[in-house]
């Protein structure tokens, strides 16, 4: 089923949720490739809220947080205003449980707003710009290796104004919030979240861990973030929820990842959420002979997240020269 994004086209209607597929692309032997969407009105008027999940093929849990937030979480009768919810926004990557997409080697996120007569990847990304780019919030839905803790991302761009709802968004979320260090800015200039705040429009990111298989309580903290920032922006009435079961460190911070140059097997030696001082030795990377190649090192005050080891070699403790090791929040940039 296709239909056309407009959402124009939807004011008006009360309590519906359509779901359909976006006309996308074709592989090689004219296979279809398209974008599932939901559109799900509320029963009074209120903001537009764009929710997405799957742009990278390893990380699924936001998928299962958008099912669960319309199969048990929220009464649409009660909501105010309007959901545009793509659960996979990289339908290739999730397909080959891959970062980027095979056929061109892009990270979709990355190439916003796309490109109708680009690359394939870049094709999909003006498919799912057309429906985003209507909304007046997004919050964009990842997974970290495990282990680490769940938090939220905060990019630089757009306007002050902009910028402060992001962090109130954020807030609301009521885990941990993290800005990107220098380093991840010059690997990664620009994402998904910086051209839309750039286009005024609020955006975060939530970042829940991913195992093997997802942990409930995990989802259930992707859930409740969700409806908070709802609550947030009424759309639907109630107090923030607060979470439990998980390390929350508070923020904003700047987070840092940590690479490797020698390779081997990383021996965490911190817990997700633990204090960590400068200069202490946070993680080592053993050769295969069991002998220390490598320390990592923090190099200020702050608090270990997490080793997103999972994030590049499939949950392997390997790491090659060049490999995430370490993510860390520092207290004092």
């Amino acid at each position: 089923m296709d239909f056309p994004i407009n959402v124009q086209n939807i004011k008006g209607e009360k309590n519906k949720i359509k779901k359909g597929f976006v006309k996308g692309v074709e592989l090689a032997d004219g296979t279809p490739v398209n974008i599932p969407l939901m559109i799900v009105t509320g029963n009074e008027p209120g903001p537009i809220l764009a929710l997405t999940a799957g742009a990278h093929g390893t990380e699924l849990v936001g998928i299962e947080v958008i099912r669960q937030l319309f199969k048990e979480g929220i009464d649409i009768k009660k909501l105010k205003g309007t959901i545009l919810c793509i659960p996979v926004v990289n339908p290739l990557a999730v397909q080959h449980c891959s970062y980027f997409t095979p056929q061109d080697g892009i990270d979709i996120t990355g190439v916003m707003p796309g490109n109708p007569t680009g690359t394939i990847t870049r094709r999909i990304a003006s498919k799912i710009w057309e429906i985003i780019v209507k909304a007046n919030f997004m919050i964009d839905l990842h997974s970290v290796g495990a282990p680490s803790i769940p938090f939220t991302i905060l990019r630089p761009g757009g306007k002050p104004e902009v910028q402060k709802k992001a962090l109130e968004m954020s807030k609301a979320v009521g885990i941990t919030i993290t800005q990107p260090s220098k380093e991840t800015m010059a690997r990664r200039p620009s994402t998904m979240v910086d051209v839309l705040m750039e286009n005024d429009i609020p955006c975060i990111v939530i970042e829940t861990p991913f195992e093997k298989m997802m942990r409930e309580k995990y989802i259930k903290t992707g859930v409740i973030g969700v409806k908070n920032v709802m609550k947030f922006i009424n759309m639907i009435d109630g107090k923030p929820e607060a979470h439990s079961g998980i390390p929350i460190i508070g923020g904003p911070y700047t987070s840092l990842m940590q690479t490797a140059t020698k390779g081997g097997i990383v021996i965490a030696l911190k817990e997700p959420g633990e204090k960590i001082n400068k200069g202490e030795i946070i993680a080592n990377i053993n050769n295969v002979f069991g002998e220390v190649v490598e320390q990592i090192i923090s190099p200020d005050n702050g608090w270990m997240m997490g080793y997103p080891i999972a994030y590049q070699r499939n949950a392997s403790q390997a790491v090659a020269s060049g490999d995430f090791v370490t993510f860390i929040a520092l207290e004092n940039e």
